[in-house]
């Protein structure tokens, strides 16, 4: 992963391989949510931060170390998809706000990775942000 500094790029490295990939997961779930509450940068900037939060909390959870959430595979990635218009996960949030069905935005955007990925979610009660998203997509 390249990472601007001072005007050198560097690598940063993670080995926490679950961590990453429980991240790019997790990412999309709240994506969703972020476009369902698009019309509020402040709404938005909340959720991600409690994201990020929650994030930790579920890698730590799942035999992952919270810290990779710190990684721009993690926090850098969620500010990304959570504030992307090309964003599908965010373009779903935005349509279910306006009442689309959920089958139509699907059909429409062929793959919405956070809906996928929710529903492998174990103990979604747990997580808050996770859970509310969960029911947006009911």
């Amino acid at each position: 992963l390249n990472i601007f500094q001072n005007g050198q790029i560097f690598i940063e490295l993670c080995e926490d391989l679950k961590g990453i990939l429980l991240c790019g997961s997790l990412k999309n779930i709240y994506a969703i949510g972020a476009g369902y509450h698009s019309e509020s940068e402040n709404e938005v900037a909340a959720l991600v931060a409690h994201a990020h939060n929650e994030t930790q909390r579920y890698l730590e959870d799942h035999g992952a170390k919270g810290e990779t959430a710190n990684y721009a595979c993690g926090l850098g990635d969620l500010i990304l998809t959570c504030t992307s218009p090309t964003s599908r996960n965010y373009t779903c949030g935005q349509r279910l706000k306006k009442g689309e069905r959920l089958g139509k935005i699907l059909e429409d955007l062929k793959t919405v990775e956070g809906v996928n990925a929710i529903r492998e979610i174990e103990n979604i009660k747990r997580y808050p942000i996770l859970a509310e998203i969960a029911n947006l997509l009911r």
